[in-house]
């Protein structure tokens, strides 16, 4: 069954739910208003069945040595808004605990925002400022977040950054590194603040505490003769001073 099909099939199934509140309320306004509060009910719903079979098919197959300790739930703010699901946390064959779902899936340990969320506000924080990105978020997933996380979201982006210039750094030639920081800037959106910078090695401080020598303007004859003659008993002045 192709992609186009299963979708006209659930089109369908959702026109067939929502059609008697549109004869009941006549006002294409109030219902397409319904329309995007079910249907990311909906997706939201979907999203969490499929994690939720995603986890226990990784349960029938757990690696040898691995054993099942406990189900916890997690919530993940989404673009179709926060999804509350439940995980497997497995203990390794050396006794630590792992969270198989979540690593495979790209779920940062303790992150609250989906990846597509972060990316969506690094994107538009570097146009607005976070009080407006905020509330921008807020309207699209009707999830709330303050001005304070658009700001650490910006702060990661920038470590993100700054780790990936390092890692290339060290494993890398700048060949390389100059070809990878434009892709992972157009994953990421330009940092928040000002323009995205052109180019490679130049947009990351490869090494710790470098920094241009400041030019000083060139020297008179008569501050050349001050400096040689400082510290001389009797000569702290230069000569025609007065």
């Amino acid at each position: 069954m192709t992609d186009s099909i299963i979708m006209e099939r659930v089109s369908d199934a959702a026109a067939d739910c929502l059609y008697s509140e549109l004869v009941k309320t006549e006002d294409f306004q109030a219902f397409e208003a319904l329309v995007a509060a079910d249907m990311r009910t909906v997706a939201a719903g979907a999203l969490r069945r499929c994690v939720e079979r995603f986890d226990a098919e990784l349960v029938a197959s757990a690696p040898r040595g691995w054993s099942v300790h406990e189900r916890v739930n997690r919530t993940v703010v989404t673009l179709v808004g926060a999804v509350t699901f439940e995980r497997t946390v497995f203990l390794d064959e050396f006794g630590r605990r792992r969270t198989l779902a979540d690593e495979l899936l790209g779920l940062r340990p303790r992150a609250r925002l989906s990846p597509c969320c972060f990316l969506w506000i690094a994107r538009r924080a570097a146009e607005v400022s976070y009080r407006k990105t905020a509330a921008d978020f807020e309207a699209l997933t009707s999830a709330r977040i303050s001005h304070v996380t658009v700001m650490n979201v910006v702060h990661r982006e920038g470590s993100l950054l700054r780790e990936t210039g390092a890692e290339f750094a060290r494993d890398g030639s700048a060949h390389e590194l100059g070809h990878a920081v434009p892709r992972v800037r157009r994953a990421l959106g330009p940092p928040a603040g000002g323009r995205a910078q052109e180019g490679g090695a130049a947009a990351f401080p490869l090494r710790a505490g470098a920094r241009r020598r400041r030019r000083h303007p060139r020297e008179g004859r008569a501050h050349r003769a001050l400096r040689s003659r400082k510290g001389a008993p009797g000569e702290g002045r230069v000569r025609g001073a007065d």
